[in-house]
């Protein structure tokens, strides 16, 4: 019984306070106002922050991860990241590779599956006169 009391008074209580708000003009003005700076403020944000995937900005580097199907040998792992390497290291604008087999560059753990090539470009300025930029 004396729940149903507490319970009764809460629920007038509750039932009172959103009547006042929801019957005041000047709480609907200030919900709208608020309502409309979040879209502003969404619809500014959105044409501000960059929408890539990959950054626009060089970095000088990139991290090249290789995952193969789970089970594969670590020899097999090794033939893929040394054979991805020599092509990295063969891209015009590529400084050198450090390859890794059996590292997961996503994780930084273990995995015979998984390898990771972190590759160095050469001086932007280079870059940039033979076109090689990583942003072109």
């Amino acid at each position: 019984d004396g729940f149903n009391r507490g319970f009764d008074r809460v629920a007038h209580w509750y039932s009172s306070i959103i009547r006042v708000l929801v019957g005041s003009w000047i709480t609907i003005a200030a919900m709208l106002a608020v309502f409309a700076a979040l879209i502003s403020a969404t619809v500014y944000m959105a044409q501000v922050v960059p929408r890539g995937f990959i950054p626009s900005l060089d970095q000088g580097y990139a991290i090249v991860v290789v995952q193969l199907p789970d089970g594969a040998s670590l020899s097999r792992t090794d033939a893929v990241i040394q054979q991805a390497s020599q092509i990295i290291q063969k891209t015009p604008g590529v400084d050198y590779a450090v390859a890794f087999a059996g590292f997961s560059g996503a994780t930084f753990t273990n995995a015979s599956n998984q390898g990771v090539i972190f590759a160095r470009f050469k001086p932007f300025d280079e870059r940039l006169k033979a076109g090689q930029s990583a942003t072109k």
